[in-house]
């Protein structure tokens, strides 16, 4: 699509834009947004292992916040480490 070429593009040139990314993947995390973490995704699948400043990963706020349906897609990135460890030594699975 239009958005997804844009997205990519975006994302290749410019690591403030990336970091962008980031934050709206963290966001739809957290907020549930299955659609919005399926299409970033779809071309950024390395945005799945950012961490935040308490570093929270997507699939740990996931997890936290009792969102199945995200925990389930974010499971499926190739490369996905669900052992990753937040500030307080927290995981996904934890």
């Amino acid at each position: 699509t239009g958005a997804g070429k844009w997205l990519a593009a975006l994302v290749n040139k410019d690591q403030k834009k990336l970091r962008t990314v980031f934050l709206q993947l963290m966001s739809a995390a957290e907020n549930n947004e299955l659609a919005k973490i399926k299409f970033i995704l779809a071309y950024v699948s390395v945005a799945a292992t950012v961490q935040d400043i308490s570093k929270r990963t997507p699939l740990i706020i996931a997890a936290q916040e009792g969102h199945a349906a995200v925990v389930d897609r974010l499971l499926q990135v190739p490369g996905i480490n669900v052992n990753v460890q937040d500030q307080q030594g927290n995981t996904a699975l934890i």
